[in-house]
C-alpha cells in the first residue's frame, strides 16, 4: 500500500533460516508467508514472529513492529453541467460538483478546477471531469463523468437592406432585406419576421430596421441591425406630395393626402355595415342625385342612402326630429306625377313614443330637401 479502495493490500514475510514457519497477529492471523486485505478503505496493521518446533515443543521469535496499510476511499464520480448554448462572442463555462470536491479534467479541458470556461468562437466543446482525494502518499480518482457537450452557435452577419425609394399614396413600400443568415427579423416601421416587408399608404416617410438571426441547439442568435433605411409614400400634390402621384381606385384627394372620403363619417349600420356618410346642404331632386355622385371628384361612389342607411345615419348622428331629406328607393309608394324612383322622407317625431321616425314626403322634386350622401366602407 497505499492503495485505493477496491484494491487489496499484501503484506509479505519471509521465514528465517532454521525457522519452522511465521505467526501473524493484527489484521492476520495464522502462518504463511503473504497475507491480503480486503478492498475497502481502511488502514491495517500486521506483525509477524517466527517460531520453529522441535522435542514436542515451539519457540517464537519476538514480533516484528506493527506494519500498516492503507486503502485510501476512491470518490464518487462527481457531476457536471454547462451554461450553453451560448452565441458566438460569449463563452460557455462548465461546473463541477459532488464527488470529492477535487476535480481533474480531460477532453477540451484539462487540468484541474471546479470550474473552466471556453473560448467564444462557434462550434461544440465537449469536456469529461473526475474528483480525486490525495492521502497517504497516493491520489485515487473516480470514473470520468460521460461526455458534456455545450455548444457556441455562430452570430450570423448583419444582412444588406436597401432603400425602397418612393412610391405614391395608396401603395405600399417594399423593404427587401438580403444577405446574413437569409432569415430576418424587422423592427421600426416593419416589425415580426420574413421578408420582404410591406410598409404604410399613407402619405409621409417610414423607418426599418432589420438584423438576421441563427436558430440552433435550442437557442437564436442575432446580428446586429442594419442602419435605419427610409421610403417614402408621396401624396397626391399639396402636403409636400409628388405632383406625379394621383389617389389610387376608391379613395379620394383631400387637400394632397388620399383618404376613403374627404369630411365624410364612418358609421356601423345594424344590418346593413359599414358606410360612410357625409351632409352636403339642401337642394332639389335633380342637384341631390348629381351632387352625391360627383363627390370628391366623382371617383370614390358617393350615392344617395337607402332608408336603412338614412335611417342609421340620422339616429347615429343625433339629427333633431325636424328635417326632410332625399333618399332613393326603387319601390313605387307615391303619385305617378312624382319621379318614381327618388323620394323625400321627413324626420320627425312620432308624438305617442317620442321617437324620431321617417315618413314618406310625396312633395314635389323642385322641393329643397336635405342631402346626406352614402358610400360604401
Amino acid at each position: 500500500g497505499p492503495t485505493c479502495s477496491g484494491t487489496a493490500i499484501t503484506f509479505t514475510a519471509s521465514v528465517p533460516a532454521g525457522a519452522t514457519g511465521l505467526d501473524w497477529k493484527g489484521a492476520f492471523s495464522g502462518d504463511g508467508a503473504t497475507k491480503t486485505t480486503g478492498t475497502a478503505a481502511n488502514t491495517y496493521t500486521a506483525a509477524v514472529r517466527s517460531y520453529t518446533t522441535g522435542g514436542g515443543t515451539t519457540c517464537y521469535s519476538g514480533y516484528t513492529g506493527d506494519v500498516s496499510g492503507t486503502i485510501v476511499a476512491t470518490p464518487g464520480t462527481p457531476g457536471l453541467v454547462q451554461n450553453g448554448p451560448k452565441c458566438s462572442g460569449s463563452a460557455i463555462t462548465f461546473t463541477a460538483s459532488g464527488g470529492s470536491g477535487n476535480y481533474d479534467w480531460t477532453g477540451v479541458f484539462s487540468g484541474t478546477g471546479t470550474t473552466k470556461t471556453t473560448g467564444t468562437g462557434a462550434g461544440g466543446y465537449t469536456a469529461y471531469v473526475r474528483s480525486y482525494t490525495t492521502a497517504s502518499g497516493t491520489t485515487c480518482y473516480s470514473g470520468y463523468t460521460g461526455a458534456v457537450t455545450g455548444t457556441i452557435v455562430a452570430t450570423p452577419g448583419t444582412p444588406g437592406l436597401p432603400t425602397p425609394g418612393s412610391v405614391c399614396q395608396g401603395n405600399y413600400l417594399t423593404f427587401s432585406a438580403s444577405g446574413g443568415s437569409g432569415a430576418y427579423d424587422w423592427t421600426g416601421a416593419c416589425s415580426g419576421q420574413g421578408n420582404p416587408k410591406y410598409a404604410g399608404t399613407g402619405a409621409g416617410g417610414y423607418t426599418a430596421y432589420v438584423r438576421s438571426y441563427t436558430t440552433a441547439s435550442g437557442t437564436t442568435c442575432y446580428s446586429g441591425y442594419t442602419g435605419a433605411v427610409t421610403g417614402t409614400i408621396n401624396g397626391p400634390g399639396g402636403n409636400g406630395g409628388s405632383s406625379a402621384c394621383g389617389c389610387a381606385s376608391g379613395l379620394a384627394n383631400c387637400s394632397g393626402t388620399c383618404y376613403p372620403c374627404c369630411n365624410c363619417t364612418l358609421y356601423s349600420c345594424s344590418g346593413v355595415g359599414n358606410r360612410y356618410f357625409r351632409r352636403i346642404g339642401a337642394m332639389t331632386w335633380p342637384n341631390a342625385n348629381t351632387s352625391c355622385q360627383n363627390l370628391d371628384g366623382g371617383a370614390v361612389g358617393w350615392r344617395l342612402p337607402t332608408q336603412e342607411e338614412l335611417r342609421c345615419f340620422l339616429t347615429q348622428s343625433g339629427t333633431p326630429c325636424t328635417t326632410t331629406y332625399w333618399w332613393w328607393q326603387s319601390n313605387v309608394v307615391c303619385p305617378t306625377s312624382i319621379e318614381p324612383r327618388y323620394r323625400a322622407f321627413n324626420w320627425n317625431m312620432n308624438a305617442s313614443t317620442g321617437v324620431c321616425q321617417l315618413g314618406v314626403n310625396c312633395g314635389s322634386n323642385t322641393e329643397p330637401y336635405e342631402v346626406v350622401c352614402v358610400k360604401n366602407q
